[in-house]
């Protein structure tokens, strides 16, 4: 009898470690949402106030906005695969499957190509950046226009930064799966050992 109770108590314990995790995790995707809501707020308040500006350089703000928020926004995309990965070693099994069929869902869908639509947004902000500035230059009779290469090169960085620095789900969450395999493995190897001994 008494075992059973562990058993039930491991059980309730379980069930309760997945709901903090899922609650844990729908933070982080609205850590996120709220990252690309404050770039496209920021990003239009900046575009906004560069219109009236004529130095070209404040047309290029939005990049010191978005680049920053972008890699915060992949750093939690990575804390979501690393928090996915946790549950589909440790809590998933007979009741939940949820990470585990999004994993195998992703593998299918997005394991022959990235998906860079996600990244689009970002592409978008420093083109339209760097174009404002350019047009900025060329309106601007004073200035040498050797200085078109400031946005250009500013645009090239970026798109560099964003493209590299992506996050590909699918390959990170499968790095996490079998990291928490192998702790899950050592953990079930020192219960044994401790066993063995006692």
């Amino acid at each position: 009898m008494a075992m059973l109770q562990v058993f039930k108590m491991g059980k309730i314990m379980g069930t309760e470690e997945y709901k903090v995790l899922r609650d844990e995790l729908n933070i982080v995707y609205q850590n996120i949402t709220n990252y690309n809501i404050a770039l496209y707020t920021a990003s239009s308040v900046i575009f906004a106030f560069t219109m009236e500006q004529d130095a070209f350089y404040y047309s290029l703000i939005p990049l010191l906005v978005m680049l920053p928020l972008y890699l915060l926004g992949e750093h939690e995309h990575k804390k979501a695969c690393r928090l996915g990965a946790y549950l589909y070693v440790f809590c998933e099994g007979k009741e939940f499957h949820w990470e585990r069929r999004h994993h195998r869902f992703d593998k299918r869908g997005r394991s022959r190509k990235r998906d860079n639509s996600e990244i689009l947004s970002y592409i978008v902000i420093a083109f339209v950046s760097c174009l404002f500035s350019a047009i900025k230059l060329l309106s601007n009779s004073q200035l040498n226009k050797c200085y078109l290469l400031i946005p250009v090169i500013c645009l090239i960085i970026s798109i560099v930064i964003i493209v590299k620095m992506k996050v590909n789900y699918v390959e990170i969450r499968g790095e996490y799966i079998d990291k928490w395999k192998e702790i899950k493995l050592e953990e079930q190897k020192n219960k044994s050992h401790c066993r063995k001994k006692a």
